[in-house]
């Protein structure tokens, strides 16, 4: 864990598996492996660009309170969008030039209610 954690500079960084593989000289499937252990603890999150910080080490920087009050406040809205759309929906925060994101409804393991 300690390895692929390291890979990851900051908070906006964005890798691909092969990336934290090459970089970690970890096999591509145990990477995998472990990636997915930790997506699912919130260690990492997995979006379209790429594997980046989750929230549990984001939080570590005492913000991750409010960010849990933002999701909580929109999480029926953003699920309203999302079916009404049937696109994929994300809710973000904007901190400076950094955008930070919250929560996604919908993608690629969604099935349509």
């Amino acid at each position: 864990m300690t390895l692929i954690m390291d890979v990851f500079e900051g908070r906006s960084s964005r890798l691909s598996l092969e990336e934290v593989s090459r970089c970690t000289r970890l096999p591509r499937s145990t990477a995998h492996r472990v990636f997915d252990q930790l997506v699912r603890l919130g260690w990492l999150e997995h979006t379209a660009l790429g594997y980046g910080l989750g929230r549990r080490v984001l939080g570590f920087g005492g913000g991750d309170r409010a960010h849990s009050r933002i999701r909580e406040a929109a999480a029926a809205r953003l699920h309203q969008l999302q079916i009404r759309t049937g696109m994929v929906v994300h809710l973000a925060v904007l901190d400076g030039a950094e955008v930070h994101y919250l929560d996604k409804a919908g993608g690629r393991r969604h099935s349509p209610s």
